[in-house]
């Protein structure tokens, strides 16, 4: 099974936002996030099981909520980390069963306690955690991946100001564009077929 982030950025490369697109970074959000990238319009697949699991990275500036130690990227941003910040910082607003479906659904219909969660997510994702990729690859774009990309410009614009802050990059250099993938719901269903397909279409790229 290839690795969720490398599958996302096939999918998108076959169906969606990045389809007229060389150079792009796509993040995984789903249980752990990780990170899959093109370049010059080769997207990379490293032989390392792990390679791309940037959700590992610690937050230096952020602690749990037992203020025992600093979160993972896994633990703020993840699909699962969100659930899990609601629920110890917002215990009395939330159904202790609830989802993250269920969040951002309510961020849609304007609760400020969703909103907060998604909106804390977002900056800290692009905040410094972003800006040595950004540097390093200059992607024409970022997509943001299942399921955070249901959540529109709710979670893409934290990410998008925190990076542009953290970069130092100005409208005139050209910072990456920041977009949740259009594929929406089917994105998980397409991650699932897309590197057969990829395979097929693009063969230079498995070598």
């Amino acid at each position: 099974m290839k690795k969720n982030a490398v599958a996302g950025a096939q999918a998108e490369k076959l169906f969606g936002a990045t389809q007229d697109l060389r150079d792009f970074v796509f993040i995984d959000l789903g249980h752990n996030l990780s990170m899959a990238f093109s370049a010059q319009g080769k997207i990379f697949s490293p032989s390392n099981p792990h390679a791309g699991a940037v959700g590992r990275v610690r937050l230096c500036q952020e602690s749990d909520a037992s203020g025992e130690g600093p979160l993972t990227l896994n633990e703020q941003c993840s699909s699962v980390g969100m659930v899990r910040q609601a629920l110890a910082t917002q215990a009395s607003h939330w159904d202790p069963q609830v989802t993250i479906y269920q969040i951002i659904n309510a961020a849609h219909n304007d609760d400020p306690y969703a909103i907060e969660i998604l909106g804390k997510a977002g900056a800290s994702l692009g905040g410094h955690h972003l800006a040595p990729y950004i540097h390093l690859l200059r992607p024409e774009a970022i997509i943001l991946g299942f399921p955070a990309s249901l959540a529109g410009e709710i979670f893409s614009e934290p990410v998008f100001k925190a990076a542009q802050q953290s970069t130092g990059l100005g409208l005139d250099e050209m910072p990456p564009r920041i977009i949740p993938s259009p594929l929406g719901a089917r994105l998980p269903e397409l991650q699932a077929i897309a590197p057969s397909i990829h395979a097929t279409r693009y063969p230079a790229d498995n070598k």
